[in-house]
């Protein structure tokens, strides 16, 4: 009974400890406008045609401006931080987009779509090397993002990028300073509660972007040999080697703390 005692107290200790460290940063924002495109919009991963201006979010790291023509709204988000950037890439972004009248999660956008949960690196050592490989090449790899989901619900599938028939473009991109230049346009039409004959454009609507996150690290569950400086948190008396047991951690963590913006009004603007 002792035995079992210990390393059920371990367990609790490692997940609290665990729930401390990844946190979640979450801010508000009132309100943002909605500029009228005056030109034709591109979903390049550039930012050249983008006229929109760009709200920073310092808490989340996101740089986000909006705009919109007769038929389709458009996002603009630079993100400056590499972390982020290799989160993103990770464990996917979604945009929930909850029009005035509408329940939450009315209708999400999940581009990119990220590692499935079963694919998300399982331990540090693993962390370090996946996010080896998109250093060595992250031009390459955003350029090669391709797939999204429509979600509705917090996490229900209603078809991905090979069911788009109202045509949602998604494309994101790196320019000269190494800043990610996430795009996307979507067609009003698209998303339920809308449009509306007596708004101009489109309802007002709330916004909320937020990024993937890691899952506990294999070895807060005691039950992979692989774990943080080997499975020390199931085995505190396995000696530590490298970096302290609590680096390793609290590195690991910092990619498993999900970034949420809200913006609780958008409107549309001249």
């Amino acid at each position: 009974m002792s035995v079992h005692f210990s390393f059920l107290s371990q367990t609790v200790l490692g997940c609290t400890i665990w729930l401390f460290l990844c946190g979640l940063s979450t801010h508000s924002h009132a309100q943002i406008s909605s500029q009228k495109q005056r030109q034709p919009f591109i979903v390049d991963g550039q930012k050249q045609d983008w006229e929109a201006p760009l709200t920073f979010d310092e808490k989340s790291g996101f740089r986000l401006g909006i705009s919109h023509d007769d038929d389709r709204i458009h996002f603009s988000i630079l993100i400056q931080d590499p972390q982020l950037q290799e989160q993103i890439l990770l464990t996917g972004m979604t945009l929930w987009i909850r029009p005035k009248g509408q329940p939450a999660h009315v209708f999400g956008l999940r581009f990119p779509i990220g590692l499935s949960r079963s694919d998300q690196p399982k331990d540090p050592g693993e962390l370090a090397m996946i996010l080896r490989e998109f250093q060595q090449d992250r031009y390459k790899r955003l350029a090669e993002l391709s797939g999204l989901e429509i979600l509705s619900g917090k996490r229900d599938t209603i078809w991905g990028d090979n069911l788009n028939p109202v045509g949602i473009r998604t494309m994101a991109g790196l320019d000269a300073p190494g800043n990610m230049i996430y795009e996307a346009s979507i067609p009003l039409k698209a998303i339920p509660g809308m449009i509306d004959e007596s708004a101009t454009y489109f309802v007002p609507f709330s916004l909320k972007i937020e990024s993937g996150s890691l899952g506990r690290p294999k070895s807060l569950h005691g039950d992979d040999s692989r774990g943080i400086s080997g499975g020390a948190l199931s085995n505190p008396q396995q000696q530590t080697s490298g970096k302290n047991m609590w680096d390793q951690l609290d590195f690991y963590a910092e990619y498993a703390k999900e970034r949420v913006w809200k913006v609780k009004k958008v409107v549309p603007g001249g």
